[in-house]
């Protein structure tokens, strides 16, 4: 790696921990009401109603890798084989999907960080854009590694994001293994020729194909919007209700 480059990307990490200090997610406050029952309810924020099957099998979220690429780890999550090709079980994508969208609902609802880490050039674009379009943060270039088990001394930084989100594991390993070290909360999709050992919530999916990487980033930004409309809702009615007791 030349010097130049190696500038060019400890600058983005930099530019990455001061857009954190001015989206306010240092230090974590909660908005949420003492008798909040989010956690009561199995689908509080209707993550459920996002997405189908049918949008699942039409964004070509099935598609696995030829079958002598595989990772033999992800076993439980394919359903059988077809022209070469594995062919993941949307039962269980949707099962998974669901859960991981639930827990970064809660986690942006209480305030929580997100960091969106995919690595590929082919989404660079829209891995920026997601992040951009729902206010959160972003790494889409190459991985520094020691940018959070080193940020100390490579960014001068204690602060570290409360889930992160990987659209691909395979080009991403060292930032996986970052992010476990780091006991940060992990949402990431695993094709069928990755190790989804390290990953805390994956989602067995293709992680290839333009389509159903644009589905994936859909329906984060869509449950973080909702989780920041729903935040903005409790702290409205957390002032109309303190407005209402001073008058009274």
């Amino acid at each position: 790696m030349s010097f130049l480059r190696r500038i060019d990307r400890l600058q983005s990490l930099r530019c990455l921990q001061s857009t954190a200090a001015e989206l306010g997610v240092k230090p974590q406050q909660s908005y949420v009401q003492s008798n909040d029952n989010s956690l009561n309810e199995k689908d509080y924020f209707g993550v459920s109603k996002l997405f189908s099957k049918r949008e699942m099998l039409s964004n070509l979220v099935h598609m696995g890798h030829k079958t002598g690429t595989w990772n033999p780890l992800m076993k439980p999550y394919i359903l059988g084989e077809r022209l070469g090709f594995h062919i993941i079980d949307l039962d269980e994508t949707e099962r998974h999907l669901l859960l991981a969208l639930n827990v970064l609902c809660h986690t942006v609802y209480r305030n929580g960080s997100v960091l969106f880490i995919h690595c590929r050039p082919q989404f660079d674009f829209l891995t920026q854009q997601t992040a951009r379009d729902c206010g959160e943060l972003v790494v889409s270039s190459k991985w520094i590694p020691g940018s959070l088990t080193n940020r100390s001394k490579l960014l001068n930084s204690s602060w570290l994001p409360d889930v992160a989100i990987f659209l691909s594991t395979k080009q991403d390993h060292t930032a996986v293994r970052e992010v476990a070290m780091s006991n940060i909360p992990s949402i990431a999709v695993v094709d069928t020729d990755c190790d989804p050992r390290l990953i805390t919530y994956p989602i067995p999916g293709n992680d290839d194909s333009p389509v159903s990487v644009s589905f994936y980033c859909h329906l984060f930004k869509t449950a973080i919007l909702l989780a920041k409309d729903s935040r903005l809702h409790n702290v409205q009615s957390k002032e109309s209700q303190s407005a209402e007791l001073e008058i009274s």
